[in-house]
């Protein structure tokens, strides 16, 4: 029996050693594979087509195995030769690699180096240096330098000149005339410059002595309502975080005149004491009436009645004042004292209204409904002529009948509403006629 060579098992056991765990788990599967590929062309066997593709596909792997082994990238790695070039590049560690490099061989792991443009910062953190003519852009004064941990976000001091981003404006906009933030910084075009706080405050009197619970409304330079809010008990108010720009301020409370207003400029950081004056009236404290006038269409729907007169008296009759429906009918009486009031309507061509009675309360308003008729005497209308026979004497004593058309849904129909008899001269009259489509009708005989 033949026996190995001592020099011949110690380089083999050697070259086994040296190689990856990786290349000695390609150089099993590739000898299972050659075996595999033996058997079958020594014992060769009936087998289905799909047996014969699996076989071509084995056979296929196993010289591409075979390949790779014998290729200059496997040869170079693991001979003298190569491993002395690898050493000459010091191109770093291998990626992904846990096996140290001693110039020996042993544990040189498959894998790539780092390319040049590639190195490993402080921190763990792998940075890319730009290549040559390939665009990459940094802020201006920045030094590529990533830091450890970091978020992605550029933070500024103020020294910087950077501020934190200001709330949006209420009701979702900032108002007419104020300043928007520029969004920009100089040397920093990301960073957002707002506003400094800006805050109006003061007190509601009445001239003398604070007014607790009045509302303070803050107006823009176009005069539209922009925010409001209420006084305390010492009549003292304040409104905050207001944009830059004019605007205009004013007080009010029920029983007194709404106070003159008075415009402020704010600028960044601003802080403007603001005094408001509101005037007692014993009048706003007094009740009013208020009401709507209607009548009946020709379908019956209520409509509003203008140009008519209301008059407003007291339980004795005594009348207080008059006035007129506008064109919607409306109409409004104010000023008034707790009390019973009356009030009655008259227009021209309709029937007086029955009275309506208002009861005001510690100053109450009242709303009332007030509704007149058509005066059918005013608005009739006359329907007359002459009746004649066929040859044209005109026809004394004539039956005569006036029917009114009535079209519902597309259908006509002929009512007779009104009969008279003709005069010795052959003419008829019909009084009192409502606005309509008639037919006049006579008849000689029974």
């Amino acid at each position: 029996m033949r026996r190995e060579s001592p020099r011949f098992g110690g380089g083999l056991r050697l070259a086994l050693k040296a190689l990856h765990p990786v290349d000695k788990a390609l150089l099993v599967f590739m000898a299972v594979l050659m075996a595999q590929s033996m058997l079958t062309m020594f014992f060769p066997r009936e087998t289905p087509a799909l047996s014969g593709d699996i076989d071509v596909v084995v056979r296929t792997s196993a010289a591409a195995i075979f390949g790779y082994f014998l290729s200059a990238n496997f040869v170079g790695r693991h001979s003298p030769k190569g491993q002395a070039a690898l050493e000459e590049e010091g191109e770093g560690e291998s990626v992904g690699s846990d096996f140290p490099r001693d110039g020996t061989g042993e544990g040189t792991p498959i894998g790539f180096s780092l390319p040049q443009a590639e190195a490993q910062q402080p921190g763990g953190i792998h940075a890319k240096a730009p290549f040559a003519g390939s665009p990459h852009k940094l802020a201006s004064g920045a030094d590529f330098t990533p830091e450890p941990e970091a978020s992605g976000v550029q933070e500024h001091t103020p020294e910087q000149g950077a501020f934190a981003a200001d709330e949006p404006a209420a009701r979702g906009g900032l108002p007419s005339g104020s300043q928007e933030p520029s969004g920009q910084e100089d040397g920093c075009p990301s960073c957002l410059q707002i506003n400094l706080a800006t805050t109006i405050y003061g007190t509601v009197t009445d001239g003398t002595s604070p007014i607790a619970d009045a509302t303070v409304k803050l107006f823009d330079s176009a005069g539209m309502p922009y925010r409001h809010t209420l006084t305390d008990e010492n009549g003292a108010f304040s409104i905050s975080d207001i944009p830059t720009g004019t605007y205009s301020l004013a007080a009010v409370k029920v029983g007194y005149r709404l106070s003159d207003a008075a415009g402020v400029t704010l600028s960044p950081g601003d802080t403007i004491p603001v005094e408001l004056t509101c005037t007692p009236d014993a009048t706003l404290s007094l009740g009013a009436i208020a009401g709507v006038l209607t009548t009946n269409n020709a379908l019956g729907l209520p409509t509003p009645l203008g140009g008519a007169k209301i008059t407003l008296k007291d339980p004795l009759g005594t009348v207080i004042a008059i006035t007129t429906t506008a064109d919607d009918g409306e109409f409004a009486f104010y000023d008034l004292a707790d009390g019973i009031y009356f009030l009655t309507s008259l227009a021209d061509g309709y029937l007086p209204s029955a009275s309506m009675t208002a009861v005001i309360t510690g100053g109450s308003a009242v709303n009332i409904s007030m509704a007149m008729v058509v005066d059918n005497r005013t608005y009739s209308g006359t329907v007359s002529g002459i009746i004649r026979n066929t040859v044209g004497q005109v026809v004394a004593d004539c039956f005569v009948g006036l029917y009114q058309v009535i079209t519902v849904a597309g259908i006509s129909k002929e009512v007779l509403i009104a009969t008279t008899k003709t005069n010795v001269a052959g003419k008829y009259l019909f009084g009192n006629v409502q606005s309509g489509e008639y037919l006049v009708k006579a008849k000689l005989e029974q």
